[in-house]
């Protein structure tokens, strides 16, 4: 298990494997998934509230971390680069 994270929990969900989740999170905010079963691979789509233009960009978040393993403290980018 990863380690606590700071400030309240706002939401603590299981989800099951192969059903959608969807919510708003806010910045400043922590998303943390956490696999409890083992091997099950997630599809992440993040799209911000203002401008439905810009989303999450895997593409760009490897290239800045040189890595394509995501861990804690990784910087997620954008398609804007931010």
């Amino acid at each position: 298990m990863t380690p606590d994270l700071p400030g309240a929990v706002r939401l603590d969900e299981i989800v099951p494997a192969r059903a959608p989740w969807t919510s708003v999170v806010r910045k400043g905010e922590t998303l943390r998934i956490v696999d409890l079963e083992g091997n099950q691979a997630v599809d992440f789509l993040m799209y911000a509230l203002e401008d439905d233009t810009e989303r999450y960009s895997a593409q760009d978040t490897i290239a800045a971390q040189e890595n394509i393993f995501l861990r804690t403290g990784a910087r997620l980018l954008s398609n804007e680069g931010r």
